[in-house]
């Protein structure tokens, strides 16, 4: 009787010291790994993660909050036209952050980082699909930076990050925003019963099309 509770008192403290390690071990890999993009696969969407050090961390924050100003910056210019910009507090980060326009519907959003600048749409609580998304990624060859994403053939050096981000991230994504959804009329929501969602900007007055789960106007009607 005396073993076989002095063997039932180990294995509970075996088991509780187990416990206490994986809780220890997802606290600091929630601490140590920051989510950088979702993938889906298989109708189920997975976090892609890596290690940051203190460094990157911080590379990454400065480079952010230059290229946010620079964004609000060139917005606040064409206010009158676009809206004003509309935070979200609970979207905000210290290496990205998200914002709306009070003319546009409220569910597009931008999406701004070190190396991005995007358009989503989020309805009901999720994101149902990218409108347009321009990103480089971060190469340095002899003192240059490339975009590593970029082919051989269509390589181009500048002469620093700036530039590079200027030239393939926001100049093309606002000819974008001037050229396509800034003459957009509506805003179609698809879904199919697996979960699988997509969006399409359309013109007014678009026939409904199979998998259509909602429609909005782009702008609002004092744009």
């Amino acid at each position: 009787m005396l073993l076989n509770l002095r063997l039932h008192t180990t294995r509970e403290g075996r088991a509780k010291r187990a416990r206490f390690q994986e809780q220890r071990i997802t606290l600091l890999r929630e601490r140590n790994y920051r989510p950088v993009r979702a993938s889906r696969k298989q109708g189920v969407t997975h976090p892609i993660r890596w290690k940051w050090k203190a460094s990157e961390a911080r590379s990454a924050q400065l480079e952010c909050t230059v290229r946010r100003r620079r964004v609000f910056a060139w917005l606040a210019r064409r206010s009158r036209m676009l809206g004003n910009i509309q935070h979200l507090p609970r979207e905000q980060c210290k290496t990205s952050t998200q914002f709306r326009l009070s003319k546009l519907h409220p569910a597009i959003r931008i999406f701004v980082n070190a190396t991005t600048l995007a358009a989503s749409v989020r309805w009901q609580g999720k994101c149902v699909d990218l409108l347009q998304c321009h990103e480089t990624g971060l190469e340095t060859v002899a003192g240059d930076w490339i975009n590593p994403i970029d082919t051989a053939k269509y390589q181009r050096v500048y002469c620093n990050l700036d530039a590079r981000w200027n030239a393939e991230v926001f100049k093309c994504f606002l000819r974008w925003l001037r050229n396509v959804l800034r003459t957009a009329g509506t805003l179609i929501l698809y879904g199919t019963p697996d979960g699988t969602t997509w969006a399409r900007l359309a013109p007014l007055g678009t026939p409904v099309g199979m998998f259509e789960m909602a429609r909005f106007p782009v702008w609002s009607d004092a744009c």
